[in-house]
């Protein structure tokens, strides 16, 4: 007997119709209906439902075995054999399919070879046959998608139940202290076990893609929950990071990933970018060392930090390397970004402004070290920023 048919006869023995059924468990009576006639599967989460509200169990609609004899059976085994046969039946499907479309592709041969023996008066009816198999392929394609859309969403249920059953939390929470001093942001971090106990312990870690890993130990907090305070530099090696919390008691421990951040730094800090017009180079008598001269202009954008804990840029400078070496720099008025207190009313600043096109200054520079149009922004909260544009490399 098929799940379909297991269900149908549940529903008949508990007396529902299926729009009675469909009402319990929150779905529409199509669906019911194409679990019925095994033209689909129900959720994980629709499953357990539908166990509920036939007064049986998730492995007897499954399997056709009794349900157990204590409530509340661990779905963990069940649901792993549940995804083990959705991907053997999947494969299964494929390959059912390359051998169905062998034997189309070979009845198609076969019928070209026949039909070009008796010549052109037969050319029409081949085209039409060739047209009526592409549709038929284009059905089948179709009927494909619709299947693996349908195996890809119960795949996807059974893995999120999957990773459910396996978590040793039971709820997290976080957010970001607005006030970012000394460098330093402060990520606030709570997490929940899922089991409590005496002498149970946590702590909590912050992985970056760079820089060191910040450790601080959970404090207990009502509910069973624990919590800490992670500060973390506002470098960019700390852009992008992960959040791990580790449960021990005694000589058991356990860890799990909570969440993952990507572009934190860069909310608390200004954004500054350079890109050049028309930039040439000529070096001049290059025969004895000589010298290059630059020509061509360059335009700037400042921007303000995205979160007010970055403040805002307070200091702007465009400088011209040789090598290491600043050989000119030039101070960009960046005030319209600082708030303005006319009387009692603070004026609203603004959160960027780009620069009218400037041109180069007119130095000849040695042609031996790379040279580099750099700029630097620098906000009221100490943050730094630059961009660069190569203009010489070195010969």
């Amino acid at each position: 007997m098929t799940i379909g048919k297991r269900i149908a006869a549940a529903r008949r023995a508990a007396g529902l119709s299926q729009e009675g059924l469909a009402a319990q468990i929150g779905v529409s009576r199509q669906a019911v209906a194409k679990w019925e006639a095994d033209a689909s599967l129900p959720g994980a989460d629709n499953l357990q439902e539908l166990a509920r509200a036939l007064n049986t169990s998730c492995d007897e609609l499954l399997t056709g075995a009794p349900p157990a004899a204590e409530g509340g059976a661990d779905l963990l085994p069940l649901l792993k054999s549940m995804q083990a046969l959705l991907e053997s039946q999947e494969a299964g499907r494929r390959a059912a399919r390359r051998r169905t479309r062998w034997a189309v592709g070979g009845v198609c041969l076969a019928a070209l070879l026949l039909l070009g023996a008796a010549g052109s008066y037969y050319a029409s009816t081949l085209n039409a046959l060739r047209s009526r198999v592409e549709g038929l392929d284009s059905r089948v394609a179709g009927i494909d998608g619709v299947i693996d859309s349908q195996l890809a969403g119960l795949r996807a249920s059974i893995e999120h139940s999957l990773h459910q059953q396996a978590s040793i939390v039971a709820s997290y929470d976080w957010q970001t202290e607005l006030a970012a001093a000394g460098g330093q942001a402060a990520l606030w971090v709570s997490a929940t076990p899922k089991e409590s106990a005496e002498g149970l312990a946590a702590s909590f870690t912050l992985v970056p893609d760079g820089g060191e890993p910040i450790l601080a130990e959970g404090a207990p907090a009502p509910g069973g929950s624990f919590t800490a305070t992670l500060p973390i530099p506002l470098k960019n090696e700390y852009n992008s990071f992960r959040v791990l919390v580790q449960f021990t008691r005694g000589e058991t421990v356990q860890s799990e990933e909570l969440f993952s951040e990507y572009g934190f730094v860069e909310q608390f800090m200004p954004t500054v970018h350079l890109w050049g017009n028309g930039i040439t180079g000529s070096a001049q008598n290059a025969a004895q060392g000589g010298r290059v001269a630059l020509r061509g202009s360059y335009s700037l954008e400042v921007q303000s930090a995205s979160t007010d804990a970055g403040g805002w840029p307070a200091e702007c400078v465009v400088e011209l390397l040789e090598g290491d070496a600043a050989v000119w720099s030039q101070s960009v008025d960046v005030s319209d970004f600082a708030p303005k207190e006319p009387g009692n009313d603070t004026a609203e600043r603004v959160c960027g402004m780009t620069l009218p096109e400037q041109a180069l200054p007119d130095l000849t520079l040695d042609p031996g070290k790379t040279i580099r149009l750099r700029a630097r922004v620098t906000s009221s909260t100490g943050m730094q920023a630059e961009d660069s544009l190569l203009l010489w490399q070195a010969k």
